[in-house]
């Protein structure tokens, strides 16, 4: 990646807020494509939601999060040491029936996946790495 910003975070509650404010200043910095930005946001959202109340069960812990850029594409990485869980092999949400009798969770996964162009996970010793990809978002 050509240049690459780096915010550390403690999973608590405004986590996601810092992670969100520091994506939107290098989106405007780098000049990223309003409706790519809006989704890489979302992105962002649920994925620092998912690592603060899943992977650490609410209990603390940190992130680091990284947004580089490779050619037009925005690379985003997130690092934790909460439980393992590979999002990209997570089942699609079943959409098909009543929404009273649906199962909660799974849309922020969903959600990923609409959003960004390519969704990677790998385990590297105790940590998670789940990187989003939005492609063409640079000028």
């Amino acid at each position: 990646m050509s240049a690459t910003r780096e915010l550390i975070l403690s999973a608590g509650p405004d986590a996601t807020a810092r992670a969100l404010d520091f994506v939107a200043s290098i989106c405007r910095a780098w000049r990223v494509q309003d409706d790519a930005c809006f989704d890489i946001l979302l992105a962002v959202d649920e994925a620092v939601s998912n690592i603060i109340n899943h992977g650490y069960g609410g209990r603390g812990g940190v992130i680091t999060l990284r947004v580089g850029q490779r050619e037009r594409d925005v690379i985003i990485s997130l690092v934790d040491r909460g439980a393992p869980f590979d999002p990209t092999q997570a089942s699609e949400p079943d959409l098909s029936g009543p929404l009273a009798s649906r199962e909660t969770g799974g849309m922020g996964i969903c959600l990923m996946r609409k959003m960004m162009d390519a969704i990677r996970y790998c385990r590297e010793g105790e940590e998670n790495v789940l990187t989003l990809i939005k492609k063409e978002a640079l000028p």
